[in-house]
């Protein structure tokens, strides 16, 4: 089995064992949520709290750019696909600077320990990711999420000027200019209470306008599975089984001692 207590290599992503294997792993596929359906609820709402700076020249011309980029800000960001990642801290050192030791990513997003944590060659599946999104051509942003107190209401991005959003350039057009030149604090910024998730994110336009899921092969990228410590025994051969037909690694995560540490066998 590989070492995973590089904390460096690898990108883990943590899901429950119904979708991981019944979906993820014989599907070889990520699947890419809408906004509306991650758990952040300032993420999870339209935003309505941008402001727009300027003077207005008459016959309306200021409320008809703060309406455009209202509307055209939120509908780039409901048709806005993310696939949510988790990555190492070096500074803690292994095992709890791993990004398949997060506790609280176990009892939130893996089931309350029930579920699994699927780790990924950081640099394999970087490359996988940005294969499959450049298939769609459509625009698409990734990296490490920024962490401050107030995320996006204290960004620079909510506060838009009325130049932005000028008469005569149509506002879906100006919409698209200003995320593109502000994409950082739409999609990879957010409040510090979520910090300790340790967030890489793809961010990508979804090609259609629909509430559909978006779905990327994530290549040879993955390396090893782990299901957490309350993972049914009785369930154990059946995943493993998946795990081989999958090429990738088993081991069961526990916490004992004060550390947490995969079990293998």
């Amino acid at each position: 089995m590989v070492d995973l207590n590089d904390t460096d290599r690898w990108l883990c992503h943590y899901t429950s064992a119904e979708a991981a294997f019944t979906a993820i792993l014989p599907d070889h596929r990520l699947r890419l949520s809408p906004y509306k359906r991650v758990r952040d609820p300032l993420e999870n709402h339209d935003f309505l709290n941008i402001t727009l700076a300027g003077f207005d020249e008459g016959g309306g011309q200021l409320e008809r750019a703060f309406g455009g980029a209202l509307e055209g800000l939120t509908r780039i960001r409901q048709n806005m696909r993310i696939l949510c990642l988790t990555q190492g801290e070096p500074e803690w050192g292994s095992p709890f600077g791993c990004a398949w030791a997060r506790a609280r990513m176990w009892e939130h997003y893996a089931d309350d320990h029930r579920g699994v944590c699927l780790v990924f060659d950081r640099d394999s599946l970087l490359t996988s990711v940005r294969e499959a999104l450049a298939t769609l051509e459509t625009p698409f942003y990734e990296g490490a999420v920024t962490y401050t107190a107030e995320g996006f209401a204290g960004s620079h991005a909510r506060h838009v000027g009325a130049d932005d959003f000028p008469d005569g350039k149509p506002f879906e057009r100006a919409a698209a200019e200003y995320v593109e030149q502000h994409h950082h604090d739409f999609f990879l910024l957010k409040t510090a209470d979520w910090a300790t998730e340790f967030e890489y994110r793809f961010a990508v336009i979804s090609p259609e306008a629909s509430d559909e899921y978006l779905f990327i092969d994530y290549g040879e990228s993955l390396v090893a599975v782990l299901v957490g410590h309350a993972f049914p025994e009785w369930q154990e051969t059946s995943a493993r089984e998946v795990c081989d037909q999958a090429g990738a690694d088993f081991a069961r995560l526990n916490w004992d001692m004060g550390r947490p540490f995969p079990v293998r066998g």
